[in-house]
């Protein structure tokens, strides 16, 4: 194969951040299951692509649903922790379209991950505003 028909291969995979509307952030958000490991990680950027956060760590975890909802729930915490929650927006960016489904409409989610939804939904709502978006 040659290197200029491999180069066309990986560029039609490449994934575009799209960044958030002014006045608001971002986090991108990350859960990884490989094999009997599990990590997590995430950065937040403004409208313009700056970094003002970021993050990676193992995490406990047995689906690749649940490290990815432990990833949200440590952005939306660290978001907290900055004081930024009361006065900028968040759009807060996975890369599952069933996690989405999750936060938005409680009768899809599992039962078995009450327990983390719940304090998801609490720290939700002590932000300003946010939105959930799938990467595309």
């Amino acid at each position: 194969m040659k290197c200029s028909s491999l180069r066309s291969i990986v560029n039609k995979n490449v994934i575009m951040w799209k960044p958030p509307p002014p006045g608001w952030m971002k986090f991108s958000v990350a859960g990884v299951i490989m094999e009997d490991e599990a990590g997590s990680g995430g950065v937040l950027r403004d409208n313009k692509g700056v970094a003002y956060a970021m993050f990676s760590r193992p995490i406990e975890a047995t689906g690749s649903g649940k490290a990815e909802l432990r990833a949200i729930k440590i952005v939306v915490e660290m978001f907290m922790s900055m004081g930024w929650h009361e006065k900028v927006h968040l759009v807060i960016e996975s890369s599952s379209s069933v996690i989405l489904e999750w936060l938005l409409d409680r009768s899809y989610r599992p039962w078995m991950l009450r327990n983390l939804f719940i304090g998801i939904d609490y720290d939700i709502n002590l932000l300003l505003h946010a939105q959930f978006a799938i990467i595309q």
